[in-house]
């Protein structure tokens, strides 16, 4: 180091002797003085210069590695606030697009308005409109199946409809003459054995009667089961529009569900698993008008049953006269 910069600053020395400015007095120890530049600048100075940037010393301009200043327009770029530019945007008033199908009558009108010539033109707008339309549907036609009418389910459709003569049968004249609800629960922390008398209790019952039923049970299960009629109840008069005195319950079953897993401390340090169980029950809710149907069709039944005789006059047959052993 001595030996690089020793010429170069006693040059400066003697500079500085002759032109008689300032008096030379000694640095201090750690600093060197620096010919890089014009001014006189110590490695200090130099250290420490980004703290009197941030304290409020001048602002240069944007520069590259280089050292030389960027152009205007780059300046600019960096310069720039997004925020401010983003309030001074202000939302344009919108139209139809180019390939808007309304484009063609929405200049055809405007036209008319300037000229004066409304009515009429908005007549000829709308021919237009039905004749884009008619081509339309003629392309949509081009394309569609050939064999159409060769397809399976609308011949199997067709057969059934020959084979009938047009006739409905029992099980739809049944779901157009009868109303009926089927509704699951949610489930309920019980046994499949302890919620099946439950349901078995229930099955036949008016709703009514099984709501009191349920309400005065000592069964722990009796309450969830309770709620569980008196959503299947609300639910039958909003959405089949049925009867609150005819509603009766025509079937009720139970379901199972997940199982729950708890640990059981048992003695000497052992476990045991306990299974919790889930159930669900399921009520099909009817009206008296079906039980009165079921009855009817069970009588006709029997009517139609032929008398039992003990010893019934029909021949005999496989007789001959050998025996067989």
């Amino acid at each position: 180091m001595g030996s690089q910069f020793g010429p170069r600053l006693l040059r400066s020395g003697a500079s500085l002797l002759n032109s008689g400015s300032a008096a030379v007095q000694p640095l201090a120890p750690g600093c060197t003085i620096s010919a890089s530049g014009p001014a006189l600048r110590t490695t200090m100075q130099v250290r420490h210069g980004w703290l009197s940037n941030i304290l409020g010393g001048s602002k240069k301009k944007p520069e590259d590695k280089g050292g030389r200043q960027l152009d205007s327009s780059i300046r600019d770029l960096l310069l720039k606030n997004p925020k401010k530019d983003m309030v001074n945007q202000m939302p344009e008033q919108g139209g139809l697009s180019q390939a808007s199908i309304f484009e063609q009558e929405a200049d055809v009108t405007g036209a008319a308005a300037a000229k004066g010539k409304g009515p009429v033109v908005q007549q000829e707008a709308s021919q237009e409109v039905q004749l884009e339309r008619k081509q339309l549907d003629e392309i949509a036609l081009a394309y569609k199946d050939p064999n159409r009418e060769m397809w399976q389910w609308p011949r199997r459709h067709e057969f059934r409809q020959h084979k009938r003569r047009g006739r409905l049968t029992k099980e739809e004249v049944l779901l157009r003459t009868e109303k009926e609800l089927t509704l699951k629960s949610h489930m309920f922390k019980t046994s499949m054995k302890k919620l099946a008398p439950l349901a078995r209790l229930i099955a036949g019952m008016n709703i009514d009667q099984a709501m009191i039923q349920m309400k005065f049970s000592p069964k722990g299960a009796a309450k969830d089961v309770l709620g569980h009629l008196e959503e299947a109840k609300a639910t039958a008069i909003v959405r089949q529009r049925m009867e609150p005195s005819e509603i009766y319950i025509s079937e009720a079953w139970v379901g199972k569900g997940p199982y729950e897993k708890e640990l059981s401390i048992r003695a000497r340090g052992r476990r045991d698993i306990l299974m919790k169980p889930y159930t669900n029950l399921t009520v099909r809710l009817k009206e008296h008008k079906t039980r009165e149907r079921i009855y009817e069709e069970k009588v006709a039944k029997l009517e139609r049953k032929p008398v039992w005789q003990h010893l019934p006059a029909r021949p005999i047959i496989g007789q001959t006269q050998y025996y067989r052993w």
